[in-house]
C-alpha cells in the first residue's frame, strides 16, 4: 500500500535515483509490450496462424515494428548508449520471433489462436460481509486473449518482462504464490466473465467474448531476453475453483479483502525492501515501528499466510 500510495497517488519521484544513460529495467517491459501488441494485431488481422505467413515476411515484420516502436520511444526519452540500444533491439527481436514460433507450434498441437490484444476484462468476486455477502467487481486489462479454434478453451496471456538475469529460472507455482499473496493476477483474471474487444482485430472485435469459466486458463509468459532460456510459461486454470485448493484460495483472498476494509495495513519487511525505491521513506527501517508491528497478532497472521501452501495439490 505504501509503495502504491507514493507512486500512483502522490506521484512522487525518487530524487536519490542516480542519473544514468543506461536503459532502466522498466524499458524492457514498455518496449516489449508495445512491440508484441503491434506484431500480434497484425498477425490477428491477417488470420494467422490459420492462414500461414512466410517466415521471411514475419522476420521483416518484426524488425520493422521494433524499429518503429523504438524510434517513437527514443524521440521522447532518448536512446542512452547507442551500442546497448541496438543490442537491446536485437535481443527483443529474437525473443519475439521465439514467441511467434511457439504460438505457431501451439496451433498445430492444440489449435490455440490469438484473437485480440490489450483488451478490457470484467469479472466478479463474491466477498463475505457481516450479515451476508457482497459482489466485488473486478476490472482489468489483459495483454492477449487466445481461443481454441475447434473447442471451448479460452486463455488469457500475460507478459512478464525482465531485463536482468533472475536468480531463479524455473516456472513459478502460480497457485502457491497466489495463496501467499505474491501473485494475485492469475486467480483474479480467471474470474473474468467478459472480455471487451479492442476494436483492432477483425471479426472478433464485433462481439463481446464471454469465456466459459470451466475452460478458462491464465498463462504467464516470463520473457527474459538476456537469459539462455528467454521464454518460460506457467499456467493457472479456472477449474481449480471447484477443488479444495480453490476453497483454500477463496478463504485467503476473502481474508485479505476483510483486512483492507478494516484498514489492517502493517509494516512487513521482506526481501523486496532491498529493491524498493521508497524504502528510505518507509518506517520498515524505524526500529520501534518494526517491533510494534512484529508483535501485533494480526500482523503475525499475515506473515504466516506468506508461508502457506496448497493443502490438496
Amino acid at each position: 500500500p505504501f509503495r502504491y500510495w507514493m507512486e500512483h497517488a502522490l506521484r512522487t519521484r525518487n530524487v536519490r535515483e542516480p542519473i544514468s544513460r543506461e536503459m532502466p529495467g522498466r524499458v524492457w517491459g514498455e518496449l516489449g509490450h508495445a512491440i508484441l501488441r503491434h506484431v500480434y494485431r497484425y498477425l490477428i488481422d491477417h488470420k494467422w496462424p490459420v492462414s500461414p505467413i512466410e517466415p521471411v515476411h514475419l522476420s521483416s515484420l518484426v524488425v520493422s515494428i521494433i524499429d518503429q516502436v523504438c524510434d517513437t520511444y527514443a524521440t521522447h526519452y532518448g536512446k542512452g548508449y547507442v551500442v546497448l540500444w541496438e543490442k537491446m533491439k536485437t535481443q527483443l527481436g529474437a525473443v519475439v520471433c521465439a514467441m511467434i514460433e511457439h504460438d505457431q507450434q501451439e496451433y498445430v498441437d492444440q489449435t490455440m489462436v490469438p484473437v485480440d490484444c490489450e483488451i478490457g476484462a470484467e469479472g466478479e468476486f463474491v466477498s463475505e460481509v457481516p450479515g451476508g455477502s457482497t459482489v466485488l467487481k473486478i476490472h482489468g486489462r489483459v495483454d492477449r486473449v487466445d481461443r481454441q479454434s475447434d473447442g471451448p478453451r479460452t486463455r488469457i496471456v500475460d507478459y512478464k518482462f525482465s531485463g536482468g538475469l533472475p536468480p531463479r529460472t524455473d516456472e513459478p507455482d502460480l497457485v502457491n504464490e497466489a495463496l501467499r499473496g505474491r501473485r494475485l493476477q492469475p486467480p483474479l483474471y480467471s474470474l473474468m466473465s467478459s472480455l471487451s474487444p479492442s476494436g483492432h482485430s477483425g471479426e472478433h472485435s464485433k462481439e463481446m467474448m464471454a469465456p466459459h469459466s470451466a475452460s478458462l486458463a491464465v498463462e504467464f509468459r516470463f520473457i527474459r531476453p538476456l537469459h539462455p532460456a528467454p521464454l518460460t510459461f506457467s499456467s493457472f486454470h479456472s477449474s481449480i475453483w471447484i477443488t479444495p485448493t480453490g476453497e483454500q484460495l477463496l478463504r485467503a483472498i476473502r481474508r485479505w479483502i476483510e483486512g483492507i476494509r478494516a484498514g489492517q495495513f502493517f509494516v512487513l519487511p521482506g526481501s523486496y525492501c532491498r529493491d524498493c525505491p521508497w524504502s528510505v521513506a518507509c518506517r520498515s527501517q524505524h526500529h520501534p515501528s518494526w517491533v510494534r508491528a512484529h508483535g501485533i497478532p494480526l500482523a503475525k497472521e499475515f506473515r504466516q499466510g506468506r508461508k502457506q501452501r496448497a493443502t490438496h495439490e
